[in-house]
C-alpha cells in the first residue's frame, strides 16, 4: 500500500483516535486513583526525562492539580524549551492560588538575582505578562530600573513601554 492510500490513512487515523482515547482513560484514572498526584506532578516536572516533563505539562492542561506545583512550573517556566508549555499551565492556575505564589517565589528570585541578569529579569516579566499578574511585573520593572547595568536598565524600558497601557487597564479595572 502507498501512504496516499485512503484505507491505509484510515487505519492510521483510527490508531491515533485510539491513542488519545487510551491517554483519555489513563490520565482520568491517575487522576481519582494517585495517593498523591501532586508529588508525582512535581517530580515529573522538576527531575524527569523530557517524556516525564511534557506528560505532566499536558496532563495539567488537561486536568489541573490542586495545589497546583507552581515552584515547578516556574522553574520550567525561565527555561527556553519548557517556557510556553509551562506558562500556559499557570496561566489556567485560579489567581489567588498563584498570585501568593508567584508573589514568594519572585520576592526570593529578586534577593538573588544577579544585577546584571537581563535575561532573568526578562523571563520573569514575560511569564508576569502572560499570567496578568501586574502589580508583580510593576515589582520587576522598578527593580529592573534601579539597576546599574544598563541591559536590565533597557529590561524596565522595555517593560513599560510594551506593557504599561496593559497594566494600567487591568489595574483599572480592578478597582471599578
Amino acid at each position: 500500500m502507498t501512504p496516499a492510500d485512503p484505507t491505509e490513512d484510515e487505519r492510521l487515523w483510527r490508531a491515533v483516535v485510539d491513542a488519545e482515547r487510551a491517554l483519555a482513560h489513563h490520565r482520568a484514572e491517575f487522576h481519582r486513583h494517585a495517593r498523591d498526584e501532586v508529588a508525582v506532578l512535581r517530580s515529573a516536572l522538576g527531575d524527569g526525562s523530557a517524556w516525564q516533563r511534557g506528560a505532566a505539562l499536558s496532563h495539567l492542561r488537561q486536568q489541573p492539580a490542586d495545589p497546583a506545583p507552581v515552584r515547578e512550573l516556574v522553574e520550567l517556566a525561565m527555561s527556553p524549551g519548557w517556557a510556553l508549555e509551562a506558562r500556559g499551565v499557570l496561566e489556567r492556575v485560579p489567581a489567588e492560588h498563584l498570585t501568593p505564589a508567584l508573589d514568594a517565589l519572585l520576592a526570593a528570585a529578586l534577593e538573588e538575582l544577579r544585577d546584571g541578569d537581563a535575561d532573568l529579569y526578562s523571563r520573569w516579566a514575560e511569564l508576569l505578562v502572560h499570567v496578568r499578574a501586574w502589580p508583580l511585573l510593576r515589582r520587576v520593572q522598578d527593580r529592573a530600573a534601579a539597576s546599574r547595568e544598563p541591559e536590565v536598565r533597557e529590561v524596565a524600558a522595555w517593560i513599560a513601554d510594551a506593557f504599561a497601557t496593559a497594566a494600567t487597564a487591568a489595574a483599572a479595572t480592578a478597582h471599578a
